[in-house]
């Protein structure tokens, strides 16, 4: 739980898993509906870090790399494996190759393809994944578990 003390914080932690949260998966869920996919990637990945804080205790200036790392790897094993091959395949971590690619260039800064919703057979694990050298990100999926560990973080 973040780090503090009183009913100040106290409400601040409920009114986010209340309103904000719910506001946040709400808006994703427009975005993906509405193919505005890299959009909704980056609300993601933003939100992922938000939702790190939670897992770290660790709110402020220099914790935007430790708290989207802790998340990133809570959204599941095939998050961890992705990372695992980004950094195998192109010596780049996931925070700078697709965190901080999306939110100061709008790109990632590794091969990519961004897709809305999966169509294939079979369904990949996650909503980070390698294929075919590069990595790839599907909207629908990623908020799926973003929405799931939300409410593993609510019962912190």
């Amino acid at each position: 739980m973040l780090a503090g003390s009183g009913d100040a914080v106290q409400q601040d932690i409920t009114r986010f898993f209340g309103v904000v949260l719910e506001t946040m998966k709400q808006d994703l869920g427009v975005a993906i509906k509405g193919l505005a996919t890299i959009l909704a990637a980056l609300g993601l990945v933003v939100y992922t870090e938000v939702l790190g804080a939670f897992l770290t205790g660790d709110v402020g200036p220099g914790t935007g790399r430790s708290n989207f790392d802790a998340a990133f790897r809570e959204l599941g094993p095939g998050y961890a494996e992705a990372a695992r091959r980004l950094k195998e395949t192109e010596n780049a971590e996931m925070y700078d190759a697709l965190r901080s690619g999306l939110v100061h260039q709008y790109l990632a800064k590794v091969p990519i393809t961004f897709y809305p919703e999966w169509a294939g057979e079979p369904r990949p694990a996650g909503g980070v994944f390698f294929e075919e050298g590069r990595l790839v990100f599907v909207a629908d999926l990623y908020l799926r578990d973003f929405a799931q560990l939300g409410e593993r973080c609510r019962s912190l």
